[in-house]
C-alpha cells in the first residue's frame, strides 16, 4: 500500500525489475546496475511512508497514458527517488529507483 497515493496498492512486478537493469533496450552500465539494486531495501520503506515529496508527470504516446509518480524521501545524506507508473487507468506499479 502507498500512504502517499491514497493507500492505493502498487504492484512490484517483471518490468520495474527490467528497468532496474536496462534503459529501454541497452542494458545500463554495472556500477548503475549495483546502485539500483542496492536501493530497492529502500524501497518497501518509501512507498509506505507518508513523509515523501511527491511530483507527478503525464505524458501520451500511441499506446494511450502514462501517470509517473516520484515518491521522493531523504534516507541519511541521499536523496532517493522510487518511481511509480501506471499505464492507462491499469494498476500502479514500481517502475524505478535511483538517488
Amino acid at each position: 500500500m502507498c500512504s502517499s497515493l491514497n493507500n492505493e496498492k502498487v504492484y512490484f512486478r517483471q518490468n520495474g525489475f527490467k528497468h532496474l537493469l536496462y534503459k529501454g533496450r541497452e542494458v545500463r552500465k554495472p556500477s548503475d546496475q549495483i546502485r539500483r539494486l542496492r536501493l530497492l531495501r529502500q524501497v518497501r520503506n518509501i512507498v509506505a511512508s507518508h513523509e515523501v515529496l511527491i511530483e507527478y508527470r503525464k505524458s501520451r504516446n500511441k499506446f494511450g497514458t502514462q501517470h509517473y509518480w516520484a515518491l521522493k524521501k531523504r534516507i541519511k545524506s541521499k536523496l532517493v527517488t522510487v518511481v511509480i507508473r501506471q499505464l492507462n487507468m491499469g494498476e500502479k506499479h514500481f517502475y524505478s529507483v535511483f538517488s
